[in-house]
């Protein structure tokens, strides 16, 4: 259906394999949709779309949750929801060449926010700024805590080490 579809468009449509997945430099649109049922596909990321923006071509998807968390349906992606309307898009798309700059242009601003420089540094300032203060607070407490235990069970082990001669100063109190 898609490819006899949209060769009357004169657009070769290609399935991305395991093998080729990541390539995208002969691609002019991916399409990302796992179906047109409007599901929301909560437990799926972004992958494609960002991908998509990584490559600098149009995206055009489904309604996965992810898609509308990081993207703007109709500014840097376009979210459909029936085969009909990716045919749409796509012959939009080739005929206004403004739009599809417009959709690539915003498509670079999202991709410098995933790019590896700035996930890096977000790993790092999360880690420095987050993790070590949470995790020295939390060595902190456990220090204080772990001080109070050997604190009250050597107090208990004085006592009970000392319970005789205690026993022995209460009964010499009960006869004298």
């Amino acid at each position: 259906m898609w490819r006899d579809t949209l060769k009357k468009y004169n657009y070769e449509f290609k399935l991305l394999t395991k093998d080729n997945w990541n390539d995208l430099s002969k691609i002019d649109v991916l399409i990302g949709i796992r179906d047109f049922n409007k599901r929301t596909y909560d437990h799926k990321p972004p992958s494609k779309l960002i991908n998509a923006w990584q490559a600098n071509i149009p995206f055009i998807g489904g309604y996965d949750s992810a898609y509308e968390q990081v993207g703007n349906n109709g500014i840097n992606y376009f979210k459909v929801n029936s085969f009909k309307e990716v045919v749409e898009i796509l012959i939009l798309l080739k005929n206004n060449r403004g739009i599809y700059k417009s959709i690539v242009d915003e498509g670079k601003k999202k991709a410098i926010i995933y790019s590896r420089d700035k996930i890096i540094e977000r790993w790092c300032y999360i880690l420095l700024h987050e993790v070590v203060p949470i995790y020295e607070s939390w060595k902190t407490k456990q220090n204080t805590i772990s001080n109070m235990i050997t604190f009250y069970l050597r107090y208990m082990l004085d006592q009970l080490y000392n319970l005789p001669y205690n026993i022995y100063k209460i009964i010499y109190k009960i006869i004298k």
